[in-house]
């Protein structure tokens, strides 16, 4: 199972969640890591309406995940894993800037947090738009990504 989303800074708050968390995951056969990707540069340069990427404030992408074997399942210990991760995620969302596409969501409430948390909500009436206007059929419609 993987989680993310962007922070704009590493706060002694968010350090501390993330100490936190990691001192609760489950055993299990494999390793449990909240990862911090380094963003920043050519990515903080261009404008928030640019593009679908909103996220051009975001100094970190972080990623919470969870792996169990079969051997973890067969335990019982896989629905604990799963609950650490998405408890993970939870906890740091508050301080999130939003949500990566190309990962799975991050927990939110439902599909219109999770479209805001991915594209901002200023810029999704302008993708409705240009979906209306370039794929008024339906084409490339997933249901997650829905507008």
């Amino acid at each position: 199972m993987w989680k993310s989303a962007f922070l704009g800074e590493l706060t002694p708050k968010v350090i501390h969640i993330i100490i936190s968390q990691l001192e609760e995951a489950p055993v299990s056969s494999n390793p449990h890591t909240i990862g911090l990707e380094l963003l920043g540069g050519e990515i903080n340069r261009k404008s928030r309406d640019s593009c679908a990427y909103v996220h051009r404030d975001a100094l970190y992408l972080f990623s919470v995940q969870a792996v169990w074997t079969p051997e973890d399942e067969a335990k019982g210990n896989a629905h604990a894993c799963r609950r650490w991760a998405e408890e993970t995620a939870r906890s740091l969302l508050p301080h999130s800037l939003g949500s990566y596409q190309n990962y799975a969501d991050c927990g939110e409430k439902n599909r219109a947090q999770r479209l805001e948390n991915y594209f901002g909500k200023p810029n999704i009436q302008r993708l409705k738009e240009l979906k209306e206007e370039y794929d008024p059929l339906g084409t490339f419609t997933r249901e997650h990504f829905r507008l």
